[in-house]
């Protein structure tokens, strides 16, 4: 894990964060989750051998596996590993897509989980911001198959939801028309969901 550089833009807060006596495990979740390589950094962490002892569904569950204390100087060490030219630009979109897979999820008829909507929408381009192919990056941190059908083969429900956001993204109507029929979603519904995300992505 140490090996591989991350954006450390959130080091700094994620840091502090974890340092305060009063912190709670929502609060340093959502700070994690805002940067898609550190996220994915801390699954892969969770998965290796000092920590492993079971499935891991989200960020959280890695999380709890790990620590604060551990997370904390594993973060601290990280932080000094060379810089990262990923595009800042891609880590905010990252967090946008996974913010706006875990909106998705939340307004479909289909059953979803949550969690599994917003990893899929976190990593939809972590191969790009990791210069790594990405099923050596999901297979690093044995993401859950439906997470891995989706970003590898955009196949199942969190596949749709990559289908969805990518043609949303390009926009390319007719094809989010039909998506959006599939997931029982108004497009306004969509518009909506994808106004509310970029303007909280906006203000961080």
């Amino acid at each position: 894990v140490e090996n591989v550089k991350s954006s450390g833009i959130n080091y700094i807060s994620i840091l502090k964060k974890i340092s305060e006596t009063d912190i709670g495990l929502n609060e340093i979740t959502n700070t994690i989750k805002k940067d898609a390589i550190t996220s994915a950094l801390i699954m892969r962490l969770a998965m290796s051998e000092q920590f492993y002892n079971g499935k891991i569904n989200s960020i959280e569950d890695a999380i709890v596996k790990i620590g604060y204390d551990n997370i904390k100087q594993w973060l601290f060490m990280l932080q000094f590993n060379g810089k990262n030219e990923a595009s800042n630009e891609l880590i905010r979109l990252s967090y946008a897509y996974a913010e706006m897979a875990k909106d998705i999820a939340y307004a479909s008829n289909l059953a979803m989980d949550s969690n599994l909507a917003y990893m899929t929408g976190i990593f939809m381009y972590i191969d790009v911001l990791m210069g790594i192919k990405m099923e050596s990056i999901l297979d690093s941190v044995e993401i859950d198959i439906q997470v891995y059908d989706a970003l590898v083969y955009n196949e199942g429900v969190y596949g749709e939801i990559v289908k969805l956001i990518k043609a949303y993204s390009e926009g390319n109507r007719d094809k989010v028309d039909k998506i959006c029929k599939y997931f029982g979603i108004k497009t306004t519904r969509l518009d909506t969901i994808y106004t509310n995300v970029m303007t909280h992505v906006n203000n961080l």
